[in-house]
């Protein structure tokens, strides 16, 4: 049986050798990112910023209207809303903090990008409950056992349900 390729674009899986070698696109490492884990935000912004940076002078629509709807710094949102205006006013409609960065407004943006982290906190911490529940239901004389195997199938269904958390996999 072959392997389950993971969820998410695929941009960029080749052959290495003779070997597959499955990518996560951005976009999906973005949304795989917003997690009630600390780290995972600052990693997120560095992500975002790099590729902004990277590409602004040479982009993509797509790539447009993933850094006006994912970036989290108020300096590169204002400067990207001013390099790509159009974009902004259209993608002002599904992210209203856009209307602070193409103002200019930092402080107000800084207040949105807090309170849009913090709903994707919850969010996250709400998709994660009923499975934690499931965890806490295990007693008994085995519950070394059970929470093991009930790890790895929590760990299994969140590869079917959420995109892959790692940029790149080698399968052997």
């Amino acid at each position: 049986m072959p392997a389950r390729r993971p969820r998410g674009s695929h941009e960029g899986a080749d052959e290495a050798q003779g070997e597959s070698v499955e990518l996560l696109g951005l976009p999906d490492l973005v949304q795989s990112k917003k997690t009630q884990r600390d780290k995972d935000w600052p990693m997120l912004a560095r992500l975002l910023e790099t590729d902004y940076l990277t590409h602004r002078e040479n982009t993509t629509e797509s790539q447009i209207l993933l850094w006006l709807n994912e970036l989290r710094s108020p300096q590169f949102l204002v400067e990207a809303a001013g390099l790509f205006a159009e974009e902004a006013e259209r993608s002002a409609a599904d992210r209203p903090l856009l209307r602070d960065a193409i103002s200019g407004d930092e402080e107000a943006l800084r207040r949105g990008l807090l309170l849009e982290e913090l709903a994707e906190r919850d969010a996250d911490r709400g998709y994660w409950a009923p499975l934690r529940a499931e965890l806490e239901r295990c007693e008994g004389p085995n519950v070394a056992v059970k929470l093991n195997l009930l790890s790895r199938a929590l760990l299994l269904a969140s590869s079917f349900l959420r995109p892959q958390r790692t940029t790149a996999r080698r399968r052997s």
